[in-house]
């Protein structure tokens, strides 16, 4: 069975589609679409009747505590995740995709038919984004240097400076670029929810969601041999980051109609109250191969947690003419903070040379004597903006694009900066799904680029597929290194 590192993080929990409570079952969700699709005992084919099961599962779960929920505080992610048609088409806004109306709080007033009040989210909506780090050039040697940690002996015949320099190699390049990180989302039914009633002139807008993000990557330490044991070892560790977020959000949006070129200019804004669960965890690589490691895993997530709540604002403006649309959005303007659990603090008041001592060392070691991070870290929403347009060539087709003006970290630390430009197809035959088609590309951190495709039936159902152009080489498979795909059934315009 393949020990890499990277299935450290399905240990976060045994059972993929079980839970503890609502805040658990993202996390869980998420590690099963993950881990489990890079082990020789899971070819990436049962990874997706995996995830088929789990997304049936969660559809009964939510039609069963929905209503339960609503009542509570919502905890969500910010700008981790694109949902539903959005995977495809990016962070532009049309009338006819529902989700779209969530990008600028402006739009809002353009989600509703001038003849009707009331448009929402039919269903559940389930989304999942999963990508890899350049790890082709690494994986199986670190599966290999799993397996000498444990047994020296499997070094077979090598000289002990070849082995450390060979493995030497490997954990650079795993520092350098072995992560995971993989993020998950469902908004309920009846969100996003776009009300204009009698007595306002705007449209009021809401949306309640939960989403999880967990990132995975390597801490980096040399290789040396002990003498005195005839054994390898080295401080290379496990550094796993997971974030649970809830966020109820409302806004307003207004129009002051033909007050620029003939076109209407929609201004609004939206309050976000979010509640974020955040922890960290280091692991020594040596202990991914314990039979403890996943209780190990589960009681250090349980001490290391935080739980912050918040607020945010959003506000935006939006053009509207009748062959084009201009946005440009501001998030976060208020910037809220939002705490990790500090590690690697009171080391020598935990019980003498226990796991989670070792464990309390080490992220020591990495944070304050290294620097590989904060042992005190906040995750800050940082301003952000974003400009997006849309062209209607013709009343089937039209092109969109969008781009964020500045680079900012999610959750989990990963570096983010999309552009996007995609196209929609509308056939004449209205049997015939309409398609959409998208190209992102992140142009901070490793500079990965998605190509996406989606279809609408019925003018309800909308499925949407993600899928890098780059790929990597796992346990003999080729796959992309980026995949997505979303899930959602709501009113046409």
């Amino acid at each position: 069975m393949v020990k890499s590192y990277i299935t450290l993080i399905s240990k976060i929990t045994e059972m993929p589609c079980g839970a503890r409570n609502k805040s658990d079952f993202l996390t869980r969700f998420t590690t099963e679409f993950s881990a489990k699709n890079i082990t020789k005992n899971k070819p990436y084919i049962m990874v997706i009747k995996s995830m088929m099961t789990c997304s049936y599962a969660l559809a009964l779960i939510i039609l069963v505590v929905s209503l339960s929920i609503v009542g509570q505080n919502a905890q969500a992610n910010s700008s981790l995740l694109q949902h539903g048609q959005s995977l495809t088409l990016g962070r532009v806004t049309h009338p006819d995709f529902l989700f779209s109306g969530l990008h600028n709080p402006a739009a809002a007033n353009t989600m509703v038919s001038p003849n009707e009040n009331l448009r929402v989210n039919y269903f559940f909506s389930l989304t999942n984004s999963t990508e890899y780090g350049k790890v082709d050039d690494f994986i199986d040697e670190l599966d290999q240097l799993i397996d000498i940690l444990d047994d020296p002996t499997l070094a077979g015949t090598d000289d002990v400076q070849v082995t450390l320099n060979r493995f030497n190699r490997v954990i650079a390049l795993a520092g350098d670029e072995g992560y995971l990180k993989t993020t998950s989302g469902v908004y309920f039914p009846l969100f996003p929810l776009f009300w204009r009633p009698d007595f306002l002139k705007g449209t009021i807008s809401a949306e309640l969601n939960i989403e999880s993000q967990i990132r995975l990557r390597t801490l980096p330490a040399p290789l040396f041999f002990v003498q005195e044991k005839n054994t390898f070892d080295t401080a290379t560790s496990a550094y796993i980051k997971n974030a649970i977020q809830q966020k109820f959000s409302l806004g307003y949006s207004q129009a002051l109609s033909n007050l620029i070129w003939g076109g209407d200019l929609h201004l609004g804004f939206r309050l976000n109250a979010y509640k974020m669960e955040l922890s960290k965890q280091v692991f020594l690589l040596r202990l991914i191969s314990q039979d403890n490691i996943e209780d190990l895993i589960k009681e250090e997530d349980k001490n290391n947690r935080r739980t912050t709540t918040g607020m945010g604002l959003d506000i935006g403006a939006y053009y509207d003419k009748q062959s084009y649309q201009v946005g440009f959005t501001i998030t976060h303007i208020n910037s809220p903070r939002f705490e990790y659990g500090a590690i690697g603090d009171n080391c020598d008041k935990m019980v003498e040379r226990s796991s989670q001592q070792n464990n309390c060392y080490i992220s020591d070691y990495f944070s304050n004597q290294l620097g590989f991070f904060d042992p005190n870290e906040t995750h800050d929403k940082d301003i952000a903006m974003t400009v997006d347009g849309t062209y209607h060539i013709n009343p089937r087709w039209f092109v969109a694009g969008s781009a964020q003006l500045a680079s900012f970290d999610d959750a989990v630390g990963g570096e983010n900066q999309w552009l996007s430009l995609s196209a929609r197809y509308q056939p004449k035959k209205s049997f015939w799904p309409s398609s959409r088609f998208g190209f992102h590309k992140n142009i901070a951190d490793d500079k990965l680029t998605l190509i996406a495709l989606g279809f609408t039936f019925a003018d309800r159902i909308n499925f949407d597929l993600q899928s890098s152009l780059e790929s990597v080489n796992i346990e003999g498979q080729k796959l992309p290194r980026g995949f997505g795909f979303a899930l959602s059934i709501h009113e046409k315009f």
